[in-house]
């Protein structure tokens, strides 16, 4: 084990309140897909990465990742920010509900925000396409995430974008950034959209 790595038996535990059934509310964010556990596994042996930084979720869901990625901020003694984002409602309800649980015990962290993002606002010709970019220059991340956001061919191209705006606003604000995605590959043709893409 690498210096520094975490074991899930070295981690608080983290409780979400989340949907049983794959689509409810027309939407598939109320519940905890497997890409992220994967994406928080590959965290957990790489805490450096989000220590003391500026992380901004795409997709948020739940709030899973986001959650633990606000507890090894904690455990590590080095706060940065964590900005999780979704665009349905329910869905951003429920991950704040999820941030806000005691249990989680994220109330000292004080730098979590979940946020509306629509990346279909991320496009050339949206008329937010302004709004979002100055959401991204405030945000400045040091590191973007996002799990299991590739399952349907339509989105690929506003999370391109999205993906694209984020990157490019927090180099011209002066950081470094990185991305980091876990995906599910369910169909071939979905996956190498989005690879073609980037």
């Amino acid at each position: 084990m690498k210096d520094g790595a975490l074991r899930l038996q070295d981690m608080d535990s983290i409780t979400l309140l989340e949907s049983r059934s794959t689509i409810e509310l027309g939407t598939t964010g109320l519940r905890t897909w497997r890409a992220a556990f994967r994406l928080a596994d590959w965290l957990l042996g790489n805490p450096e990465i989000v220590r003391g930084s500026r992380v901004l979720e795409l997709g948020s869901g739940t709030g899973f990742l986001g959650v633990l990625i606000g507890q090894l901020q904690l455990k590590a003694g080095s706060v940065g920010t964590v900005l999780m984002t979704d665009c349905n409602t329910a869905v951003l309800d429920r991950c704040m509900s999820n941030v806000r649980l005691e249990s989680n015990q994220l109330q000292s962290h004080g730098n979590i925000e979940v946020k509306p993002l629509d990346w279909f606002d991320c496009l050339d010709g949206s008329p937010q396409r302004d709004h979002a970019r100055a959401f991204f220059y405030a945000a400045k991340s040091d590191v973007i995430v996002g799990t299991d956001l590739v399952y349907d061919p339509e989105i690929i191209p506003a999370l391109s974008a999205t993906l694209d705006l984020a990157l490019n606003a927090s180099i011209a604000g002066g950081v470094a950034p990185v991305a980091y995605m876990a995906l599910n590959a369910r169909r071939d043709t979905t996956f190498n959209d989005f690879v073609t893409s980037c």
